[in-house]
């Protein structure tokens, strides 16, 4: 459920899969156009289209902020938030197909931009007719959570600039975590007349977190020691009325063990994590209605009384988006609410004990938002979030933000333009 911390792997694991890819599917190629030459460059493409697909996309983010930093130094203004990927897709045969996709993304301190492997895997139908369908990937995953976890970093679709923190994670040091998995994924489909319904089940390789992840689940502090997930499992069920209405019902969980240093200071504890969503989206044309809403519990367990504990998370959010001359423009209202732990929702028992800001236990998001459809490819948007409290106030841009030296209260304003092709 991690993508492994170590760059310089990423990179050459996406440099040996293209180099299997390439070996593989152009003796393939080959011999399937043996037959017919090539009388130039365009044909040859032509006739790879109904096995060969290509896309990619890009966005350019600016983010202004009082109070806090969000997407690099935002206070002063900042440019650091870009994505890039490009993806392709080939038809071995009818039942099976490989697709890859790699992504580079700059997101202040979270992201710096480095290119990266964010899926490839192998797609094989065990077996289909005209209503079903049941198969199994595998290789690297995008985990199915929500509606929206598996287009998240692709602009255009997506809805809004920023994705509703308290469902996606994105300023926690948590988003690769929850993004993709190395793995096995078994699916089954069924479409009917006018709906389809859809089951997910993943499970995860055991990995090392990186070191933002551990960093996020043990509460902020760096430590010597490092955190090895040992298992990670993902089901979603996903129906889809096709004229109006749709809904998915996710579960999580995933445990971790800590292996301490040398010199440490914990021992040799798990961290379990639990994790229901529940998603609602009813289309009503011009309106378009969405809300989903989470509960976690994390399980620190071996650490010693200290740290062993029990907190549940509260998350939900509701949506309201109207489309008018042509589906071209789009106004939307957003409320996102955040409690990491619902036995302390405003966090004054903790900021009793340690100090830290109850404010930093919470987070509390209206956000107003306008998109323009320029083209069908091109998109420009604009948002302005109030928020209060600073849970999802990331930690790397905000080195302060465990003294104390935080807001409360605080507003963000970011624009994008994104294009896809």
């Amino acid at each position: 459920m991690a993508i492994t911390q170590l760059q310089w792997n990423s990179r050459h694991r996406l440099g040996g899969l293209i180099m299997a890819l390439a070996c593989f599917i152009l003796p393939a190629i080959g011999r399937a156009e043996s037959d017919t030459p090539m009388k130039n460059p365009v044909e040859w493409i032509n006739q790879l289209s109904d096995k060969f697909k290509l896309h990619g996309f890009l966005s350019q983010g600016f983010t202004y902020s009082n109070g806090n930093n969000y997407y690099g130094d935002s206070t002063h203004g900042s440019f650091d938030l870009t994505e890039i990927g490009l993806n392709l897709s080939y038809r071995l045969r009818p039942d099976t197909t490989l697709a890859v996709q790699g992504l580079s993304r700059r997101a202040g301190g979270m992201d710096n931009g480095s290119p990266r492997l964010d899926y490839a895997f192998v797609d094989h139908t065990v077996a289909q007719d005209s209503q079903h369908r049941w198969g199994v990937r595998l290789g690297r995953i995008k985990n199915p959570i929500g509606f929206y976890n598996e287009s998240r970093d692709i602009a255009v679709v997506r809805p809004g600039i920023i994705l509703p923190q308290s469902i996606y994670l994105g300023g926690m040091g948590l988003r690769d975590f929850f993004l993709a998995s190395d793995g096995l994924g078994l699916y089954w489909q069924r479409h009917g007349q006018d709906s389809a319904l859809s089951v997910d089940y993943q499970v995860a390789l055991p990995t090392q977190l990186s070191s933002q992840t551990q960093r996020a689940f043990m509460r902020g502090v760096i430590l010597p020691g490092h955190l090895d997930m040992e298992t990670g499992q993902v089901l979603r069920i996903l129906h889809d009325n096709e004229t109006n209405f749709r809904w998915a019902v996710t579960g999580v969980f995933v445990k971790s063990q800590y292996k301490p240093a040398a010199v440490d200071l914990l021992t040799d504890g798990t961290v379990s994590i639990y994790v229901l969503t529940l998603s609602a989206d009813w289309l009503l044309h011009p309106w378009q209605l969405t809300s989903e809403a989470a509960w976690r519990e994390l399980v620190y367990k071996g650490f010693g009384a200290a740290v062993d504990s029990q907190p549940s998370h509260l998350s939900i959010y509701g949506e309201a988006l109207y489309r008018w001359s042509e589906d071209k423009w789009q106004a939307s209202l957003r409320y996102d609410l955040h409690y990491f732990d619902i036995d302390d929702p405003n966090g004054s028992t903790m900021e009793a004990h340690t100090g830290v800001p109850g404010h930093s236990r919470f987070s509390k998001d209206l956000t107003l938002g306008l998109g323009w459809n320029v083209t069908p490819t091109f998109q420009l948007r604009a948002e302005y979030h109030l928020i209060d409290g600073s849970g999802f106030a990331p930690l790397v841009d905000n080195p302060g933000l465990q003294a104390g030296n935080v807001d409360r209260y605080w507003d963000i304003l970011t624009l994008q333009a994104a294009f896809r092709f």
